[in-house]
């Protein structure tokens, strides 16, 4: 499913993507790719040991080797609703013999308008009914920018190193208008303008080796150096018909900086199957605050985090059966300093994520079952005791201790001629859902967080049925979603 600019994979949430075996981490990276350089694009659905523990879709892309020459190539785009955006690309390359040499820059500009209504009930000391409507008029302007060179040693093995980096500029106005209707006291209606100017930066260096060896051995070498910078500035101007208008000034910056490597090896044995090992380690440094100019709320966290794993893949053919199990292993340790209140946290985690796949496939027919275990880290955005200041009737703040959420997954897929069907159950331990409370000494405000719960399950299932008449192809999908969840409260 497409949701505007995002990807959606039903039952699986939104893919991650890796290029010739290099996991993608800025989107940006895949606007850049020409279609007719694309040699293939494979959707994995099925848990993979050999790619992740926290997501659960993957996009394999594979780009051609490059022909022999200097090419040039230049892309522009224009789209108009109520307000106009653009997109101009240029790509460079040079190759020859076993050398490549490429560039490519692009610029965006875009420019929408949204309109959201919100209703909400708080049950306090005192019932409050709101109602809120929301205009946000977002700009962007952002610089991507990439360049790097290939190694060829013969046809088989190759050296690379590429370097991407982003600029955006973001500009969001908002104009709210929210009505505060109380069954006791006095009412309020609040007009507010909200304006956060947000500059993001990011320097990303990958080094990579591949290898065909003789005898079937595969090897795959991958080292990432990641700095990210976002800086924000934030002005909040309220007027109010019973209390006094109010100005919020804030401003707030996050940097990061990992550094990753990846290392798989690989082993065609033949009739007797593939068999796959890997290595991962990634180390994160981060720091993070934000400041109010009235004192309100501020906040200043330092999050690392090192993490070691391994994994096994073993996959192997059986007349209509093919079998694929893997196994992989994490450890995660995770320090989190909140310096204003000196407060320090220590994690450890110990993941041991089995997978299986059977699959089945004759000439009408095709079958899949799948079991995997996965795990969902909690993002460092949301882990400190920030909190976000959006009016006087709301807050959304951080939360510092929350731990990583574990789900067992089962899939089955059938396939039958013109026919698809697809089951998805997902149990899933502590999920990390947003939640909310009521100030105890304001019942009026609002304050929004993510925390841990006891347990959700999610029961996904989907029909797709495409039949051919003449010229045309008909296509009718039914999905159902369903949630088991207990909210503790309102």
């Amino acid at each position: 499913l497409k949701h505007g600019t995002t990807i959606e994979v039903i039952g699986r949430g939104q893919p991650i993507y890796y290029i010739n075996g290099r996991k993608i981490t800025e989107i940006a990276e895949l606007e850049n790719i020409e279609i007719s350089h694309i040699k293939s694009i494979q959707l994995i659905t099925d848990s993979n040991v050999r790619f992740h523990s926290e997501n659960r879709a993957v996009i394999d892309i594979k780009i051609k080797s490059p022909d022999e020459g200097f090419a040039f190539s230049t892309q522009n785009g224009i789209t108009k609703g109520k307000h106009f955006s653009g997109e101009n690309l240029v790509n460079l390359s040079y190759n020859k013999k076993n050398i490549s040499f490429y560039t490519s820059y692009s610029y965006q500009k875009q420019k929408k308008e949204e309109f959201t209504q919100l209703e909400q009930q708080n049950r306090g000391d005192t019932i409050w009914n709101i109602t809120e409507n929301i205009i946000p008029i977002k700009s962007l302007k952002g610089h991507n920018y990439t360049g790097g060179m290939t190694l060829r040693f013969n046809s088989t093995s190759e050296i690379g190193i590429k370097y991407a980096g982003r600029y955006t500029e973001n500009l969001n106005h908002t104009t709210d208008s929210l009505t505060m209707m109380s069954n006791k006291g006095i009412s309020d209606k609040l007009n507010i303008t909200n304006s956060i100017s947000m500059k993001n930066t990011t320097h990303h260096i990958n080094l990579y080796y591949s290898a065909n060896f003789k005898n079937n051995w595969d090897l795959n070498f991958y080292a990432d150096y990641i700095h990210k910078i976002d800086k924000k500035n934030g002005c909040t101007e309220e007027t109010s018909n019973v209390q006094k208008n109010e100005t919020t000034n804030y401003n707030g910056k996050a940097s990061w900086e990992v550094f990753a490597t990846n290392f798989q090896i690989l082993h065609n044995m033949g009739k007797f199957g593939k068999i796959e090992l890997g290595y991962d380690f990634s180390q994160t440094n981060g720091k993070d605050y934000i400041n109010y100019k009235r004192a309100l709320n501020n906040g200043h966290t330092q999050n690392n985090e090192i993490k070691n794993s391994a994994f096994v893949l073993y996959n192997i053919g059986l007349k209509n059966f093919n079998i694929s199990s893997g196994l992989r292993y994490e450890n995660i340790y995770t320090e989190l300093k909140e310096n204003l209140l000196g407060e320090i946290y220590h994690k450890t985690y110990h993941n041991v994520i089995p997978s299986i796949n059977i699959s089945y496939h004759s000439n009408n027919i095709q079958q899949n079952f799948s079991y995997s275990i996965y795990t969902e880290r909690p993002p460092f955005s949301l882990m400190n005791n920030n909190a976000v200041y959006v009016n006087k009737y709301n807050y959304q703040k951080g939360n510092i201790k929350l731990k990583q959420a574990k789900s067992n997954s089962f899939n089955y897929m059938f396939m039958y001629k013109y026919l698809f069907m697809n089951i998805n159950y997902t149990n899933t331990k502590q999920p990390l859902v947003t939640a909310f409370y009521c100030m105890p000494e304001n019942s009026s405000v609002t304050v929004s967080y993510m925390d841990n719960f006891k347990r959700l399950q999610n029961l996904t299932g989907m029909v797709n049925i495409q039949y051919p008449i003449k010229n045309w192809l008909p296509s009718f999908t039914l999905t159902c979603m369903k949630s088991f969840f207990h909210y503790p409260g309102y």
